[in-house]
């Protein structure tokens, strides 16, 4: 397969040295003790499971070519059809690990409907496939895809439909020929996984040290965190366009170079200036979003794989990019083991502070559409924190943790929380704050006490229960993501601790969840958690690479409670959207709901008390306020209480007394502002009409030029010489796309664009396209095959589409009679022009053929034709026009119709005899319109506006007894 083009020169050819040679072969002995080099009997089980998919999919494409043509299974054209099942990511290119899944797309005919077919008929034959474990079908994911475990071999199938009514045996996508142009954004998405493996692929000149290199940097990244596009991080694409990068650089070197070149290069800053791209391309500037890493895929349309990477993951990947190049030193001067390279990451025993958030569903199958979509907008959450000055670093850990909800350690605790989502406690009674001052001893003691009352049987504490504790059989599967928070350094008002208040923050992400699949059984729970609180299945699930962490007794922790409201009946309890509806469901407005009991008052607390006293979502610390338990009347934790009533009711007076003057001034700033935006808006139209107008005439006039000028072709060794609006006639010609000046043409020796056709057809199709008219007649059958062989080659043919050949029931004359099975009309009223029409919608596109059979009991006039629209009169006014010079039909009511004079004279063409067949072909597209009697071509129109606009197909009898019958 040849190179593709790439800007970037070799530093050098330098065959490897023998410890260089030394160090490849520790490196690969490495990688087989790690597993992640695939045993044959491995590659042959997926090689079986490939084909067989291959067969189901097979017969899937020919059940549904059969349906939608009335076939049977065992005709020719239906056992003709198939599908192409390609296969992309680390399987194609040759290093993927035993436990990867296999990445691929079934390449499916034009007919072929993504929803109605792939999804709706072929998913629920692989769910009933034997040996298919698993399957789950996302619709509504950025790509569209079937995961499904078959045969204990994880598959990933994509669908793209192309324009092809039968698919050839084989189809190179990543060739420059296939243009990926003409499809929408979901196909173009789903073809380009392809486009891009098989283009990277062609880039390493020594296979093997580029497969060898890429294992252990996937294996690298999975153990140090970084790999994971959803979660902000590189994806296998972008970790494999890196390493073709070096072997761009340096093609012939061992695997070990490799990879010392690799953390060499990419651990400096500089590098990340500029973007990684494999041929040159060169991305546009997102002016949305600020992307650290730009790294473009190698083939149109060119994309941005790395840009869920954000300012935090930056910084991640940075640093392991620079502990890497350390390790490798070492490793190189035998100083230290490939091994310590790909130690785990420490994250959670590197932060002191870390977020969970937990997904809840009642099966199996269900949690995985609903983490599979948290994960995809998980990157969204990570930027919005970034964007709090709370927060120097946002690390999230790249996995997902399936656990049970009922964990014996933390039963009561996550039951709590998954009812009252994000509950006060979370902001007040938990400590966010890092690095700064932990809570002192005295409040320790009074959390104990207060526990101890609790315990003892405290009515109190009940308030704060949920009313409806979950059954064990409701939302029992759980899944959870961890992120960890490093914080800044901010400054902090005297007599107040630092808290963080994410509670905003998760409800304007959770807001933005459009998740169609959502059901009221499916629940979401933020958690803040210090180090010590990590839940165990953590580490049982990270066993092999951290060692069991110890955990303090239960008895011995405090017990978990929901801050009470008992000394001031304003405050609110805060709790999370619901992530289905987004909004309150009485007012429609974003904002964070209160429980009903404290009714407006607390409404109006939580929406402005809060960000007046504070000046940003920070809430005083529970040394400041202490939670206080209710017997038979209120009571306020007493010396607190005159400060307490001091700071709220001042403040509550103030902001009440200048409410109104606050609200008037913001009103009228965001009326002018309002105002002014109107404006600029308007102004900005205007200015990109003209633009726009301006465009189209600089366009117009450059067209004309180019299509104006002379061009020389050698077909075969034949110079036609043509103007290029020619050969761009058709639009959707591949002659078209090959002028279009976006593809590289070869040459002859004297500079002329040479086509390797038969120059005699050419000549044909050249006069085709110079006049619009096909042949009338060739000199045998071989010749007409010939060129109806080179028509579809260009794919200048006519483009054919389904029709309901049938008389019309509905649209017919008083005195025809139409058999059930729409196929015969027969006169059973008196003589006179009698019109029925064929199909049910008018014909706005492609290109229709229907053939007729007349018999009548005397010889008479009948008329076949096109009208271009629904006559109002069936019984009168219709008939050929100009007797009998022509073809067509003609309402003479409204003096409108379509006809074309009679080209050729034969036996039986005139519309006068019995048994006549007669074929109709109306090319919309094209505006052309023929006529056959009895296999004779008899009458065209060409070029016809009218015809464009769209046509029905009809049809009058004269004599009573006279018969129409389609022809099959």
């Amino acid at each position: 397969m040849e190179r593709p083009f790439t800007i970037h020169e070799p530093i050098h050819n330098n065959p490897p040295t023998e410890q260089e040679k030394k160090d490849s072969e520790e490196l690969h002995q490495f990688l087989v003790e790690e597993k992640v080099i695939e045993d044959q009997a491995g590659i042959t089980l997926r090689v079986r499971v490939l084909s067989d998919l291959q067969n189901i999919l097979n017969d899937w494409v020919r059940g549904v070519f059969a349906d939608l043509n009335q076939l049977s299974l065992n005709d020719s054209d239906t056992m003709n059809q198939h599908v192409l099942l390609h296969t992309f990511g680390s399987f194609r290119l040759g290093a993927n690990a035993p436990d990867d899944d296999i990445d691929s797309l079934c390449i499916c005919p034009q007919y072929i409907d993504r929803d109605a077919h792939f999804f709706d008929i072929l998913f629920p034959i692989l769910q009933s496939t034997p040996g298919v474990q698993t399957a789950i079908a996302v619709r509504t994911a950025y790509v569209p895809i079937i995961k499904l475990c078959f045969n204990t071999i994880s598959i990933d199938l994509l669908c793209a439909t192309i324009q092809y009514q039968t698919l050839p045996a084989e189809l190179n996508l990543a060739s420059s020929d296939f243009d990926i142009s003409i499809y929408d954004d979901k196909t173009r998405r789903s073809l380009n996984g392809c486009r891009v493996t098989d283009t990277i692929l062609m880039y390493p000149e020594n296979k093997t040290t580029f497969q060898e290199a890429l294992r252990l940097i996937k294996l690298w990244a999975r153990r140090r965190g970084v790999y994971a596009n959803v979660y902000g991080y590189l994806g296998g694409v972008s970790w494999a366009i890196l390493v073709a990068m070096i072997t761009i650089k340096l093609p012939t070197v061992a695997s070990s170079v490799l990879v010392s070149e690799f953390f060499q290069l990419y651990s400096s800053p500089q590098i990340w200036k500029t973007q990684i791209s494999l041929n040159g391309t060169q991305l546009p500037k997102n002016q949305n979003k600020e992307e650290p890493m730009i790294v473009p895929t190698p083939c149109y349309p060119p994309m941005n794989s790395t840009h869920n990477v954000s300012k935090s993951t930056m910084a991640v990947l940075q640093k392991e990019f620079s502990r890497g190049w350390d390790i490798i030193q070492n490793v190189l001067k035998g100083d230290d083991e490939w091994s310590t390279l790909v130690e785990p990451s420490p994250f959670f025993t590197e932060y002191s502070t870390y977020l969970q958030l937990t997904y809840y569903a009642p099966s199996e199958e269900i949690l995985k559409q609903w983490i599979g979509f948290g994960e995809s907008r998980l990157h969204y959450l990570v930027n919005r924190m970034e964007e709090m000055e709370e927060f120097e670093l946002v690390h999230p850990f790249p996995m997902m943790f399936k656990h049970d909800e009922y964990d014996e350690e933390f039963g009561e605790e996550i039951k709590v929380k998954r009812e009252a989502k994000l509950t006060a406690e979370d902001i007040l009674n938990k400590d966010t704050s890092g690095d700064f001052d932990d809570d002192s001893d005295e409040e320790e003691e009074n959390e104990k006490s207060e526990m101890k009352k609790d315990e003892a049987g405290d009515d109190s504490a009940d308030r704060h229960k949920p009313t409806e504790e979950p059954t064990r059989e409701s939302n029992k599967f759980c899944g959870s993501a961890f992120i960890g928070l490093k914080f800044a350094t901010i400054q902090v008002p005297e007599g107040f601790a630092a808290r963080i208040d994410l509670t905003t923050t998760i409800n304007d992400w959770l807001a933005d969840f459009a998740f169609t699949e959502y059901t009221d059984e499916m629940l979401f729970a933020p958690t803040i958690l210090k180090r010590n609180e990590i839940p165990p299945f953590v580490f049982e699930q990270l066993s092999q690479y951290y060692p069991p962490q110890p955990h303090p007794p239960r008895e011995k922790r405090a017990k978990k409670r929901v801050l009470t409201t008992d000394f001031l009946p304003q405050l609110p309890q805060i709790a999370l959207l619901n992530p289905k509806q987004g909004q309150d469901e009485n007012e429609g407005e974003k904002r964070i709901r209160p429980q009903s009991a404290f009714g407006e008052q607390a409404d109006v607390f939580d929406r402005t008390m809060i960000p007046s006293l504070f000046r940003r979502p920070t809430i005083l610390s529970k040394s400041l306020i202490v939670s206080a338990k209710k017997h038979n009347e209120m009571k306020l934790f007493k010396p607190l209480k005159p400060l307490l009533e001091e700071k709220f009711i001042d403040t509550l007076i103030t902001f009440e007394n200048t409410k109104q003057e606050q609200d008037a001034i913001i009103n009228a700033k965001m009326a002018e502002l309002d105002e002014l935006k109107q404006s600029i808006e308007k102004q900005k139209n205007e200015l990109e009409r003209e633009r726009k107008r301006l465009e189209l005439i600089q366009n117009d006039n450059e067209t004309q030029q180019l299509d104006d000028q002379a061009i020389e072709l050698n077909v075969g060794g034949v110079i036609f010489c043509t103007q290029l609006k020619t050969l761009r006639r058709f639009e959707s010609s591949m002659l078209f796309r090959m002028f279009s000046g976006s593809h590289l043409l070869p040459r002859d020796k004297q500079g002329r664009i040479f086509i390797d056709r038969n120059p005699r057809m050419f000549e044909l199709l050249l006069e085709y396209m110079r006049t619009g008219h096909l042949p009338l007649s060739f000199r045998n059958s071989s010749d007409e095959k010939s060129f109806q062989t080179e028509l579809d080659y260009f794919a200048l043919s006519p483009q054919t589409v389904h029709f309901n050949s049938a008389w019309n029931s509905q649209l017919k004359s008083n005195g025809l009679k139409v058999s059930e099975d729409g196929k015969t009309v027969e006169v059973v009223g008196d003589d006179g022009d009698h019109t029925v029409i064929i199909g049910d919608n008018k014909i706005t596109h492609g290109t229709i053929t229907v053939s007729v059979k007349v018999s009548i009991p005397r010889p008479n006039r009948y008329s076949f034709g096109v009208l271009p629209d629904i006559p109002t009169h069936f019984n009168r006014g219709f008939g050929y026009k100009n007797g009998l010079l022509g073809w067509g039909l003609h309402d003479h009511q409204s003096n409108l119709g379509i006809y074309c004079q009679t080209q050729l004279v034969a036996p039986s063409t005139l519309g006068y005899s019995t048994n006549d067949v007669v074929t109709l072909t109306v090319d919309v597209d094209r505006g052309n319109l023929t006529f056959k009697v009895n296999g004779i071509r008899c009458a065209e129109l060409l070029s016809c506006e009218m015809i464009k606009l769209g046509v029905y197909i009809g049809a009058t009898l004269f004599n009573h007894g006279a018969t129409w019958s389609i022809v099959p």
